[in-house]
């Protein structure tokens, strides 16, 4: 199996995986993650107090509204919960407020402290069935160069993991008994 043949791999996504200097999959399957999110259990808008990223469970009263400055587009809201609100920003975003469900949901985001209170930047909207999956999960965090995304890069990097004998293995089996050691392709998974 080569990089062209995984799902979502086109052309133009190959030529972005080379120019980051991946171009093989053990090159995929060795471009560690620089960090790992872990999703909290989500805190009430009343318990902001720092900022750092957090979960949010709550609603919109009313739908977010986009506004364009020199062609950017911002769609702003407030976000409710039983303890209060919080402001909510996408930018660059001007179809975001098709994804907002009804009803209540989670935002997740990096809140920030302005005058005004906290706000809660680009965050990513779960479904709540999709939440209680998040929390038992490290998402990693690649490094990203040459436009490549992270959700790319862990579809890409999962489709690979499915694979046997992904890596050749160097250590002979003595070594790797002697000293307690993983053959390669367990490790990575």
């Amino acid at each position: 199996m080569e990089l062209k043949d995984l799902k979502g791999v086109g052309p133009q996504t190959l030529k972005k995986l080379n120019a980051a200097g991946i171009e093989t999959l053990a090159d995929l399957i060795t471009w560690y993650p620089r960090d790992y999110m872990l999703y909290e259990e989500a805190i009430s808008v009343k318990e902001v107090n720092e900022e750092k990223n957090v979960t949010i469970y709550g609603y919109f009263k009313t739908r977010p509204s986009k506004k364009y400055f020199n062609g950017n587009s911002i769609t702003q809201g407030s976000f409710y919960d039983d303890t209060g609100r919080i402001t909510v920003s996408w930018f660059h975003m001007p179809y975001i407020d098709r994804s907002i469900p009804d009803g209540w949901f989670y935002l997740h985001g990096k809140v920030t402290k302005k005058k005004t209170g906290f706000v809660l930047y680009q965050p990513q909207i779960i479904k709540e069935e999709q939440y209680e999956e998040l929390l038992t999960k490290r998402i990693p965090i690649y490094p990203l160069k040459s436009g490549l995304t992270n959700k790319l890069l862990i579809n890409l990097v999962e489709q690979c993991l499915e694979e046997e004998n992904l890596l050749k293995e160097y250590l002979p089996a003595e070594i790797r008994k002697k000293y307690e050691l993983s053959e390669i392709n367990y490790a990575v998974k």
